[in-house]
């Protein structure tokens, strides 16, 4: 996704977590650093982060049919996915009423294939777990907003601990790569999926467009305006975009983020094939495919739209839903 986009659904999972009361500390922990947090939601595009967490291979989980050792491990049926992943996922809606993807199409393993300690879901789980290392090591601003207190926070001088603006930036860099995750074209090894044809880049145009007018990085470092009213404006952009998110946040149910985000890319990739057919597109085709080609009748237009639409939609639901996990990792004691 572009810059705007990643700013943007960053900006809106925080006001999604203050409307849940469960996330109390951890929007007040968010809500003042937005404006200089939002570079963490799309650093990890530029150059110098590609020699840390914004490998590029970090940002994709590229999977295509597999035909190998083990081969039921990498089968995940419709019905599988729809309970992982729950009723609230807008992707998960747009599949339940696909009728496109057949039983043999979900039946049929898939795979990605990246180097080691490569892809979204290691990516996540990587910076899951230093966000938690950052919260236990977390200063008096930070750790007045956690549950449970930490002893061993208090063998380490003020400088050394957490503050609230390094928390934030790394919460909004973990945002990047969930919502990378929701980008169909990330999960689809596909040629017409490639950076390179004519989709990809045209489709996170079009994600970004009703967005420009603040969330790119100038515009958001310029505004004179505060923290809450930039997560107002966030807020307004719902009804354009044609999101609305449903209350509370959800949880993961089993506590484990790298299995949520391998579920969050097979839907994507499911997304991928149900706009464009493995039948038109098969996985040597060289074909390409422009958004434009869905303009020729009512019904492609509006499965497209329908298909943006849920993609950010998802990009902040997900984003709040590990941002909740993190910050309800630690109970009280």
């Amino acid at each position: 996704m572009k810059q705007s986009s990643h700013s943007w659904i960053a900006i809106r999972a925080a006001a999604l977590l203050g409307e849940d009361a469960d996330c109390k500390g951890l929007v007040n922990i968010l809500t003042p650093s937005v404006k200089a947090a939002a570079i963490g939601a799309w650093m990890p595009d530029l150059e110098d982060s590609k020699l840390g967490s914004g490998d590029t291979d970090n940002h994709v989980f590229k999977m295509e049919p597999y035909s190998g050792e083990l081969e039921s491990r990498f089968v995940t049926s419709k019905a599988d996915l729809q309970k992982r992943l729950g009723v609230g996922r807008r992707m998960v809606a747009l599949i339940s009423e696909d009728k496109t993807l057949d039983e043999s199409w979900w039946g049929t393993p898939y795979k990605a294939s990246p180097g080691p300690d490569q892809n979204i879901a290691n990516r996540v789980q990587a910076l899951s777990t230093t966000l938690k290392d950052s919260l236990i090591l977390a200063n008096k601003d930070v750790a007045k907003n956690i549950a449970r207190k930490f002893k061993l926070s208090e063998q380490l001088t003020d400088e050394e601990r957490t503050r609230p603006e390094q928390v934030s930036l790394y919460f909004f860099m973990l945002s990047h790569f969930i919502a990378d995750a929701c980008m169909p074209c990330h999960c689809d090894k596909r040629y017409l999926a490639s950076y390179t044809g004519h989709f990809h880049p045209e489709w996170e145009a079009v994600m970004s467009k009703p967005l420009d007018t603040l969330f790119t990085a100038t515009k958001l470092s310029q505004s004179a305006r505060s923290s809450d009213e930039i997560l107002e404006a966030a807020c307004a952009n719902d009804e354009a975009l044609g999101v609305k998110f449903d209350k509370p946040v959800p949880v993961i149910k089993d506590n484990d983020v790298w299995k949520e985000t391998v579920a969050i890319c097979r839907a994507s990739y499911a997304i991928n094939n149900i706009l464009a057919s493995p039948k038109e597109f098969p996985v040597d085709s060289r074909k390409t495919l422009s958004v434009k080609n869905f303009d020729i009748d009512p019904a492609s237009s509006a499965l497209f739209k329908s298909c943006t639409s849920a993609a950010l939609h998802d990009a902040v639901l997900n984003t709040a839903t590990i941002w909740k996990h993190i910050s309800k990792s630690f109970t009280a004691r």
